[in-house]
């Protein structure tokens, strides 16, 4: 019969921290751990670190959100004293710019057709008028733009200017006519 042997020594899992190997396993075991450790604290500092920047830079926009305008900046804001033509000029920038360009051109589109082709639209800012020159395939198709263009609701009224016929270069006469239109308000 034999006689049972038992080790109750650990063979596994305590060569990491060097408890099975040589005095030279310990020291490298200490060695990784003091380096693990060194990292660890490196990192929590940074995240601190960061997060007191953080909290330090959202002080900062909530005070310049509620900061009163300074004085300098609040004087760049004042009104500036126009003379009588740069008002004017001011003036007529801002119509220009408040033209209804959808609008008018939904008028000349809902009154399109295969005869006639639009040439130009001029917006007239002192008259508050636009006016269309426009070449057509006869006059009577120019007309029937014309009159398509009145009959819209957003139209107030137009006025025909001019009627050209024009020789082309084939030797056929292609009229063109000439009208302002003014918006409806």
């Amino acid at each position: 019969m034999t006689v049972p042997v038992f080790d109750f020594a650990r063979r596994h899992g305590h060569w990491l921290l060097g408890a099975t190997g040589g005095r030279r396993r310990r020291t490298l075991a200490l060695l990784a751990l003091l380096a693990a450790g060194v990292v660890l604290a490196s990192v929590t500092w940074q995240v601190i670190e960061l997060r007191r920047q953080l909290q330090v830079r959202q002080q900062a926009v909530r005070q310049v959100a509620v900061a009163p305008v300074p004085a300098q900046a609040a004087r760049l804001h004042a009104a500036v004293p126009l003379n009588e033509a740069e008002r004017m000029r001011v003036n007529r920038v801002i119509r220009q710019l408040n033209t209804p360009w959808p609008l008018l051109l939904g008028v000349l589109e809902q009154a399109a057709s295969p005869q006639v082709a639009l040439l130009s639209i001029e917006p007239d800012i002192e008259r508050g008028m636009v006016r269309v020159h426009a070449e057509g395939s006869s006059l009577d198709a120019l007309l029937l733009h014309a009159e398509q263009v009145q009959r819209s609701p957003q139209v107030a009224h137009t006025l025909l200017l001019k009627i050209d016929h024009e020789t082309s270069a084939r030797g056929s006469a292609a009229p063109r006519l000439s009208y302002d239109m003014v918006l409806a308000r």
